[in-house]
């Protein structure tokens, strides 16, 4: 007992001595993982798929470790254009300077105003130029702008006069959280409870207008509540006002880059001078795809920065994760969490790049975490500079080694597919794009391959137009004199089948021909069943990528043909069984008929739509979802109207013998996947005794 005593004692000791034994193997950790979206990733839709890591911690840095004393409140951090950092201290009411090693330069704490000794409260936001400092102090509701050479305060920006804003009493609170100044000495400014976007001030501080406002999206259910409540609960009822812009930026060439941590559809933007949002049409940022399911994962970006080669880095506050897209609006990667582990955080408030590294402040924690690129990292921004400097092929070598090294990176496998549409190679890049499911893009190459193709053989395109119009017209005289034809022409199943046409715009007279006056047969509708099957087949397997997203290797035609196929037996089952108990006048030959009879619309008109199919964009393939469609309900009502003809009912019965069609197929669909689990069970169970009988035989 003694000595088990005496070795938890020796072990405490050691502990109590050496913490950091502990603590370096929870550090160390890998914790969080670097991935990119998979399908379309230029939208980031899709699924999370691993990738190497792009960036790896090279450093904590506490205000213990820079000389400095202890942070509080870490609000922002800005390198200023001669490498300097600027990093504002909000809780100790200072702004601390270092260069870019993180050598503590001097501090902004205590400054002259007018003769007067003066002091921050709550200093937000920083920005510096080549001679000038902005500092939002937040607590005193103005804008303090230094000199970059010695430090001292040149101006004061007080609270602008903006009537729009003004409550009842005549006045609002102004709190500047962000801003920044363009080289025409404007200045553009975040504040706290302003939601008519970023407030323009000109030299002087006076306001000039608001400029980039997020748009409202309303929900639908307060919409429609709305209608209905009294004044009262109108009164109670959140109005729906825009967004707030959380995080501002401005770069060298005048755009303003700003993130809000609430809107739906603008949650980053970068604005023109007009406030217009100039960035592709992304539908989602960060991890919002996945957080239709989970309300967690709702990014709510802090801060925005944005390095030399136009990449943009997004801060997710809430999941402590950092975002990487390039120029065209494509995520790089993402990685990041909120954990007490060196190297995650708890309340990340600012990032800033500077060179290699990426620097990230957490609020909490008070630290600033410095990363570095890895040899996996280098690569993707080496290779994006060369590909933004339009040296195409050296960025093509560094992209193809990327996809060596991550076989799974599809941003590499997109930017390879945009060199090959600069080389003339179209026909690989579409490839390319169609195996990693990228279908916005594809469309994109598809729409230049197009049109690139329109306008060389246009010409051409229009000769061929002419001889095959001249061609069909020639062909057509010759049928018109040969005696083969004309004997094809007289036989009863081509009659038949040439009577079918009448039915797709007169089911009531057709349907009832077809049964009274024999103007249609069994013979008939089975080679209208034939021929729906196999266009069914050779739309499902080979109809244009932009418009069915699957790929033709990946596609079974007689899968498909045979599922389609089974619901209309199904169909045609349901609904005789059903009519016999409803004193239908159809027989199940006159149920088959008239489904046959009613498929002729799709074989009008599949040759049409499979052609579209490939010619169409994806903007343009709405036209051919919409003509695909009415497709569909034709034939549903030329069925319904066929049935209530062959069954002599009236329209109340007819609709309730369709409902009970559709139960009925339900019902032979469970009865049919009974019978395949039953005898599924039965052939294990058989299977199982054999073996079993087997095994005892032999022993």
């Amino acid at each position: 007992m003694k000595n088990i005593i005496r070795i938890f004692s020796i072990l405490l000791v050691i502990i109590t001595i050496c913490p950091s034994l502990t603590v370096c193997a929870k550090e160390t950790a890998t914790v969080y993982d670097t991935y990119i979206y998979g399908n379309d990733t230029t939208t980031g839709d899709g699924d999370p798929i691993r990738i190497p890591d792009v960036y790896s911690l090279k450093d904590v840095l506490y205000g213990e470790d820079l000389g400095v004393g202890s942070f509080k409140e870490l609000a922002d951090i800005f390198c200023g254009p001669e490498g300097n950092l600027y990093v504002s201290d909000c809780g100790n009411g200072r702004i601390c300077i270092f260069d870019k090693n993180f050598e503590f330069l001097r501090e902004i704490k205590e400054f002259d105003n007018n003769g007067v000794t003066d002091t921050f409260s709550s200093p937000t936001g920083v920005f510096v130029d080549d001679e000038i400092i902005l500092v939002c102090d937040s607590g005193k509701s103005r804008i303090l702008q230094f000199s970059v050479k010695d430090h001292s305060l040149q101006k004061v920006y007080s609270q602008p006069k903006i009537d729009v804003l003004n409550d009842e009493s005549g006045t609002y609170t102004y709190t500047p959280e962000k801003a920044v100044m363009d080289r025409a000495g404007r200045l553009y400014v975040i504040a706290d409870g302003v939601n008519h976007g970023i407030i323009r001030l000109d030299q002087d501080g006076e306001f000039i207008s608001f400029i980039g406002a997020p748009s409202v999206v309303p929900n639908i259910a307060d919409l429609i509540w709305r209608k209905f409540a009294t004044e009262a609960q109108l009164e109670r009822m959140t109005l729906f006002v825009p967004t707030e812009y959380d995080s501002l930026l401005i770069d060298g060439d005048g755009f303003l880059y700003a993130t809000s941590k609430t809107s739906e559809t603008e949650a980053f933007v970068r604005l023109n001078s007009k406030g217009e949002n100039i960035l592709p049409d992304i539908e989602f940022f960060g991890d919002s795809s996945m957080a239709k399911n989970d309300s967690q994962l709702k990014p709510y970006f802090a801060d925005v920065a944005v390095d030399a080669g136009g990449n943009s880095y997004l801060l997710d506050s809430r999941q402590g994760k950092v975002y990487l897209y390039n120029k065209e609006g494509q995520l790089l990667c993402a990685f990041g969490t909120n954990s007490l582990q060196k190297g995650t955080f708890h309340t990340a408030s600012a990032i800033e790049v500077v060179d290699d590294k990426m620097i990230v402040v957490d609020r909490n924690k008070n630290t600033i975490s410095l990363f570095q690129y890895t040899d996996f990292g280098k690569t993707i921004n080496e290779a994006n500079s060369l590909f933004n400097a339009g040296e195409n092929d050296k960025a093509k070598e560094l992209f193809v080694k990327l996809k060596q090294m991550c076989s799974s990176y599809l941003p590499a496998i997109v930017s390879i597919s945009f060199i090959d549409i600069q080389n003339g190679e179209y026909g690989h890049s579409l490839e390319m794009l169609k195996q990693i499911r990228n279908h916005k893009d594809y469309s994109t190459v598809f729409k230049k391959l197009r049109d690139n193709f329109i306008r060389e053989y246009f010409p051409v395109m229009l000769l061929c137009l002419v001889v095959l119009i001249i061609g069909i017209v020639i062909m057509k005289k010759v049928l018109r004199k040969s005696k083969t034809v004309d004997k094809i022409k007289q036989t009863d199943l081509y009659q038949k089948y040439k009577y079918s046409k009448y039915t797709m715009f007169h089911p009531f007279d057709a349907f009832w021909d077809i049964k009274h006056e024999k103007r249609g047969d069994v013979k008939t509708a089975t080679l209208l069943l034939v021929l729906f099957t196999i266009l069914y087949g050779i739309r499902a397997q080979y109809s244009g990528y932009i418009v069915t997203k699957t790929i033709s290797s990946e596609e079974n035609a007689l899968f498909s043909c045979v599922m389609i196929l089974l619901p209309l037996a199904f169909a045609i089952i349901a609904n005789w069984c059903l009519t016999t108990l409803m004193d239908g006048k159809g027989t199940m030959k006159d149920v088959y008929i008239v489904v046959c009879y009613a498929l002729r619309p799709y074989i009008t008109f599949s040759i049409p739509l499979f052609i579209m199919s490939h010619v169409l964009t994806g903007e343009e393939a709405m036209f051919y979802t919409v003509f695909d469609k009415m497709v569909l309900i034709w034939i549903l009502g030329l069925i319904f109207f066929g049935w209530l003809v062959v069954h002599d009912y009236s329209l109340s019965k007819g609709v309730l013998s369709a409902i009970g069609t559709l139960i009925g197929i339900c019902l032979i669909i469970f009865l049919v996947l009974l019978a395949i689990s039953v005898v599924q069970n039965i052939s294990i169970f058989a299977l199982d005794l054999y073996k079993e009988l087997s095994l005892r035989l032999y022993s």
